[in-house]
Order: C-alpha cells, then structure tokens, then sequence
C-alpha cells in the first residue's frame, strides 16, 4: 500500500509491467506482453515481372502502422519463386514512419534452379543505418541463377516518428521462370515486428555491474 500517489495505471513501453493505483493507495502489478505486429503470405501471390522495381512483400494490405518513440525487433522471411536469368535480391523497407536507426542481418539461401529445391548456397550481411537510409535498396543475394531465394532479415528498427512501415524488394533482371514454375512470392512469406522499449532506453531487466 502507497500514500501520496495519485490512483492510476502506469507503465512502460512495449514488453512491461504496469502497476496500477487504486483509491485506498493498494498497488496491483500486470504484465504487458506487447503482441507482435505479423503480416505473412498463406498463398503464392504474383510478382511484378520488371527488373530493378520495388515492390511490396505483400502487395495488398503492405504498410503497417508503427509507434513514436520506440524500437522495435524485426522478424522476417521473404521465400521467392523467380526467373532463371542471372540476378540478384534486393532488400529496402520504405513507408511514412521516421527512423532513428536501425541494424538488421539479413542470411539468403539461394537453392537449385529448379520447382523442387534440391541443394542450397547462402550469403549473410549486415544493414544499418541511419548514416544510409532504411529505404535505400540493399543487395541481399549474391549474383545466380537459381530459381529459388530464402532470405531472412533480423534486428532492431527504431522509429523517431510513428508512421507506416513498408517492407519491399527487388530483382535485378527478368526473364523466363525456372521450369515448371511461376514467377511468385511463395506462401510461407513474412514479416513480423515486436514492440521492445521505448528509443532511449538503454536496458531492459535487471542489468547491473
């Protein structure tokens, strides 16, 4: 029991306990498990068969909204089905939300150009910023001609200004699909984003010396 605290909830950002004040000054603590913000592909969808042009993971429903003030952890995995021609994956988050900075990984198998993946080469690297923008395309897979791309992106995103997020891609050439398929941004596609803090702590939990 308190005194002298005015009745209320209060709490933090994103993964938190809120502690809530009633009139007799009794305290009551919760957990806020903040739910991640998931979009993902349960069908394949077509691609827009144009070399070097940005185009949404997810060409309906695309944006997601975003907080101020906050960072947030970023889960996601693009499976594309595309061309046989000689190309690579590139990799730009766009939208209206303004980024303080960012530092993703992103891990890219490229498997055997055919509709069944029999064998696989990967490729990892880094991404962030704010020195380079989050907009700004970033190559994900090395040069192939592999029919098929799994590429994983990790990290933290956070956000100045709360606005709309737009995870989106591009491939450098077009040409015919691989055999047996079609040009697709494959089922099992997405994109998923946690709440962790808010963009000026510097701990979470009971980290001390």
């Amino acid at each position: 029991k308190t005194t002298g605290v005015t009745p209320g909830t209060y709490g933090g950002t994103g993964n938190a306990v809120t502690i809530t004040v009633d009139a007799t000054g009794r305290l009551s603590l919760a957990s806020v498990a903040a739910a991640p913000i998931i979009r993902q592909h349960f069908v394949d969808v077509a691609m827009i068969n144009t070399a070097s042009q940005l185009q949404n993971w997810f060409p309906t429903l695309g944006n997601v909204t975003v907080a101020t003030g906050t960072v947030y952890y970023v889960d996601a995995r693009l499976y594309l089905l595309d061309t046989a021609t000689s190309h690579t994956v590139s990799l730009s988050v766009g939208g209206t939300a303004v980024v303080d900075w960012y530092n993703l990984q992103h891990f890219a198998s490229t498997l055997a150009n055919t509709t069944t993946p029999t064998s696989a080469s990967s490729t990892t690297g880094g991404w962030s910023g704010p020195v380079t923008p989050i907009s700004t395309a970033k190559v994900a897979t090395v040069a192939g001609t592999t029919g098929h791309f799994f590429i994983q992106v990790q990290g933290l995103i956070a956000f100045a200004a709360g606005g709309t997020v737009r995870p989106a891609f591009s491939v450098s050439a077009i040409g015919a699909p691989v055999s047996g398929g079609v040009q697709n941004i494959k089922k099992g596609t997405y994109w998923s984003m946690s709440p962790v803090s808010a963009n000026t702590a510097n701990a979470i939990g009971p980290w001390g010396t």
